[in-house]
């Protein structure tokens, strides 16, 4: 594996992880920001947020507690959803030249009371664009630079 970084303009948070992030510590990440979201009443308290975290790129993310009958018009579903695809869109780095795949693909569903989904969002990030330098060896070795 090259230990060099190559420039790459990039969509991500600016708060994003430094280091060589793993799924695990980007779920821990999100599930501490929707807690504080949670506490200062900026997030569905009905909606329980689980994070799955498989093989490959997939980072799993699960809202129970929200449904059709409870949620029709899907205010709650939808801020839901969209809180979380930002959230996870922070910790992600995508290069938009799309020469590199997106460091994870959040895969984000809304389930009813019998665990079937209703809403969902697929898909790897949005945000500002920012240039980073990005490790030649891809999202899982070497470090990722904060860009400026």
């Amino acid at each position: 594996m090259s230990s060099y970084v190559t420039p790459a303009w990039c969509i991500t948070g600016s708060d994003y992880l430094e280091g060589a992030p793993s799924l695990p510590s980007i779920a821990a990440l999100l599930a501490d920001a929707v807690a504080e979201l949670r506490e200062d009443g900026e997030f569905p308290g009905r909606a329980k947020v689980t994070f799955g975290v498989g093989d490959g790129r997939w980072l799993d993310i699960r809202v129970e507690g929200l449904s059709p009958a409870c949620d029709p018009d899907r205010v709650e579903t939808m801020a839901a959803l969209r809180t979380l695809f930002e959230l996870s869109s922070h910790a992600n780095l995508v290069d938009i030249s799309a020469r590199r795949p997106a460091l994870f693909l959040p895969r984000i569903l809304a389930v009813d009371e019998a665990g079937l989904p209703y809403a969902g969002v697929l898909g790897a990030a949005m945000g500002d664009v920012h240039p980073v330098a990005v490790p030649e060896a891809g999202p899982s070795g070497g470090r990722r630079l904060r860009g400026k």
